[in-house]
């Protein structure tokens, strides 16, 4: 994450890598190994290739030591280091203290992710004005809608059919 500060190496690295690294990350964080066969990462690698093409993704990681919230969670040593004893400007300490989520939100989780443990689903309710549903899914890593993607299907079908307005019934043909 580090190395994904600076705005000149990253995306000539990934090109010039092939993307091999970023595949061997996709392929590494799933608990299916079956689910994402080397054609799939063949393709995942090429996409990310081309240029301009992960500077979200790597603008998120970006961001992750840039944000006021991000530097909040700092360890004291560091956070000391780079603002001195004045508070983080900006910051949101509390859950409270954010602006709520107003839809109705789905959450499907992988029990095994790697990167994004399941205690980060945990305590969310004061972020939600709406309902908020969670699923996990057993045996799961980071790419739920790789590795069960029937079972991601079928919670976002069931979702969206309980969002979905009553129909009125169709009239009778004359």
């Amino acid at each position: 994450m580090l190395s994904l500060q600076t705005t000149w190496l990253p995306e000539p690295t990934v090109v010039l890598g092939q993307a091999r690294l970023g595949g061997e990350a996709v392929s590494g964080s799933g608990v299916r190994q079956d689910s994402l066969t080397p054609v799939d990462l063949d393709r995942f690698r090429d996409a990310a290739s081309r240029p301009g093409a992960l500077r979200s993704a790597i603008n998120y990681y970006r961001a992750t030591f840039r944000s006021p919230e991000s530097r909040a969670a700092w360890p004291d040593w560091l956070r000391r280091f780079v603002h001195g004893d004045r508070p983080v400007p900006g910051v949101r300490e509390r859950l409270e203290d954010w602006p709520k989520i107003t839809a109705p939100t789905l959450l499907v989780w992988g029990e095994n992710d790697v990167a994004l443990g399941k205690e980060l689903t945990l305590g969310m309710e004061p972020l939600m004005a709406a309902p908020l549903e969670i699923k996990y899914i057993p045996l799961c890593g980071h790419w739920v809608q790789q590795e069960q993607p029937a079972v991601v299907n079928g919670y976002l079908l069931d979702f969206l059919g309980d969002l979905a307005p009553e129909r009125p019934p169709a009239p009778a043909a004359a």
